[in-house]
């Protein structure tokens, strides 16, 4: 065949009818509908999308759901933002030389780290940050106030202080976090307004309002809610300003939001790219200049996801969220350190976090793609229907009274928690797969110590002037930590015994039969912390087989049966009383949920419960405790 007709050569295009039929075929029975699901955003998923009608949207052009650039990281590359966290100027001037040598192209650290800083320290730290011409990007976290008035005091001593970026805060969340409001919410925008309109004279290219939706991340909300939240809040700004002198456009070119990115990748690009659509439908109803609302993002990886047992899980994790910040189009980006959680992270860590950008950057060759996932139908369904979603529940805030009403009065905290414990719920059932935690964890690793308590949120803006009111406090979680709990536990047991704690395992029939329910039950306890170990393939006539292995092991309280159905109905119930008699013997479970019947009758026998895909892992407490009163 020659080149020509090759390249003449078409693949037929199946349909979906063929496609489905096909898929059914593999699926024994089951029919396509059975392959979808709901996220915890109750957007139902499909198993396959298809091309839909839509209406053409351009990189750099209103509604900015592609980008706010049409050359996207061709003509500005995103900002490096790993925030350094040295209390000592100096030491953080060092540290800063050795980031920037290695890569950092942004100024990020915790100032309020830095928050006593004195005027003539500060004045040396800005005249150094001003010789590196790199843009800032600051978290101020409640201390703006007191950043302002260093800034004022450098200006009058004529120090030249022309950074670009954002030195912001986020004042509602801040203060929500810490669980207060402002009483007196007029005098309180009042000064925030006015500080605002002075940041602006002083550094008029530098964003100084954060919207930081990462704050209801990281409490557990899902997309929706962070995404409502973020406009919400914007919207609450907006009109807090102009209430107070400042015009709309002022005060949205001064708006910066950040995002936390989770590891469902799919997800996090279209909450980005919704996350635009909607702010840029927030300035057209205002019927402001579109330009102004181009929404600025400043992205860091989910610290909600992360794990403190096989910490090296993280990399991967901050590797794919920060994969789908990059794809869903930000400025700013922070990956956090695998160890970030469990102590002071160390040099290599933060060394794997930055480099995870160059990666993303020279070897997967995104800044040279412009919005990689446009045409991905998967994508653009998950943006509008995101983009849906959050604003009827914007809408449902705003007949709250708004943002600040809503977190006053705590319906929209309510509202995260709930989505939190479904979540929780979810990864202690394991239906959430955490790596190296619930599923695939190692029975071996061992921790010295918990992890690093996360301490309650200090309040740094000084609310004494304006009175405080007290409000259900917006908590920052991680979904793996109850789980982690459970394994602290059995580790503290552990320790107290000076050997393991293990659960044996009584397989019946051959190793085919009875493996798939001692693999499932072997990872189930490994998760918490428990070692099970296994014995042959015992029949039915050789109970005595299992009396041998059960008295043999008299160190082990706790045994569970695993077999097929076909041999729990043959010899289970039999077996379950042989194994009960045995003097050491405290618990006996079975692997799988088995039909009323059966179930009744081998509880009569002595059963002490079923261990199945739906048993949440909190029953290792309960396993946990007998073992902890058998000390």
């Amino acid at each position: 065949m020659k080149i020509k007709e090759l390249r003449e050569i078409t693949f037929p295009n199946p349909g979906y009818d063929v496609w489905k039929t096909t898929a059914e075929a593999s699926l024994k029975g089951k029919s396509v509908d059975s392959l979808t699901r709901y996220t915890y955003e109750n957007i139902q998923l499909n198993p396959i999308y298809t091309e839909g009608n839509k209406a053409e949207e351009l990189p750099g052009k209103f509604p900015f759901t592609r980008g706010i650039s049409s050359l996207g990281y061709r003509e500005q590359p995103w900002g490096i933002a790993q925030t350094l966290k040295e209390t000592d100027y100096k030491d953080l001037l060092k540290e800063l030389d050795e980031a920037v040598a290695n890569g950092q192209n942004t100024i990020s650290f915790d100032f309020s780290s830095l928050k006593d800083v004195q005027f003539s320290d500060f004045e040396e730290l800005m005249r150094s940050l001003q010789e590196r011409n790199l843009p800032l990007y600051l978290d101020l976290k409640g201390t703006q106030a007191y950043f302002c008035k260093l800034t004022d005091e450098a200006i009058k001593n004529q120090i030249n202080l022309g950074f670009q970026g954002a030195a912001a805060e986020d004042i509602i969340s801040e203060a929500v976090m810490a669980g207060q409001l402002p009483e007196n919410e007029a005098l309180f925008f009042h000064d925030w307004a006015g500080r605002i309109a002075e940041m602006d004279s002083m550094m008029p290219d530098l964003r100084s309002v954060l919207i930081k939706s990462s704050i209801y991340h990281n409490a557990g909300a899902n997309a929706v809610q962070e995404l409502a939240m973020a406009v919400s809040l914007g919207v609450e700004y907006l009109n807090r300003a102009e209430e107070n002198g400042l015009s709309l456009e002022t005060a949205a070119s001064k708006m910066i939001f950040s995002f936390a990115l989770d590891s469902n990748f799919f997800m996090g690009v279209a909450k980005l790219r919704a996350a635009r659509r909607l702010w840029a439908l927030i300035g057209d109803s205002y019927k402001a200049d579109h330009d102004f609302f181009k929404m600025e993002i400043h992205a860091e990886t989910s610290l909600f996801t992360q794990s403190y047992y096989d910490h090296h899980v993280n990399i991967l994790r901050t590797a794919n969220q920060a994969f789908a910040a990059v794809t869903g189009g930000i400025q700013y980006l922070e990956i956090h350190p695998f160890d970030s959680i469990s102590e002071e992270s160390k040099d290599l860590a933060k060394r794997i976090a930055r480099n995870i950008h160059f990666i993303l950057a020279e070897e997967a060759h995104l800044k040279y793609v412009t919005d990689p996932a446009a045409g991905s139908w998967y994508v653009e369904s998950l943006t509008d229907q995101l983009t849906q979603a959050a604003w009827e529940l914007f809408l449902e805030i705003e007949e709250q009274g708004g943002a600040f009403s809503a977190l006053e009065s705590g319906w929209i905290q309510e509202r995260i928690s709930n989505i939190f414990e479904e979540k929780s719920e979810s990864a202690l059932k394991r239906k959430e797969r955490i790596i190296g935690t619930n599923v695939y964890a190692d029975i071996n690793e061992r921790k010295k110590k918990g992890p690093a308590k996360r301490e309650t949120s200090k309040m740094l803006i000084d609310l004494s002037k304006y009175g405080l009111k007290p409000v259900r406090a917006l908590t920052s979680n991680r979904l793996a930590s109850q789980l982690e709990e459970i394994r602290r536990a059995a580790e503290q047991i552990k320790d107290r015994r000076g050997n393991s704690i293990k659960v044996g395992l009584i397989g019946l029939n051959s190793l085919k039969s009875f493996k798939p329910r001692a693999d499932f039950i072997n990872g189930f306890f490994s998760a918490g912390g428990i070692l099970s170990f296994q014995s042959k393939g015992i029949q039915s006539d050789h109970a005595e087989e299992a009396l041998n292995f059960v008295s043999q092991n008299h160190d082990t309280q706790h045994f569970c049966i695993c077999g097929s159905d076909e041999d729990y109905d043959n010899y289970a119930e039999s077996l379950v009383k042989v194994i009960k008699q045995v003097d050491h013997v405290q618990k006996v479970y079975i692997a799988g949920k088995l039909p009323e019947a059966l179930a009744q009758s081998l509880k009569h026998a002595g059963l002490d419960g079923m261990i199945h895909a739906g048993t949440s892992l909190e029953f290792i407490n309960e396993v946990l405790q007998d073992m902890g009163s058998e000390d």
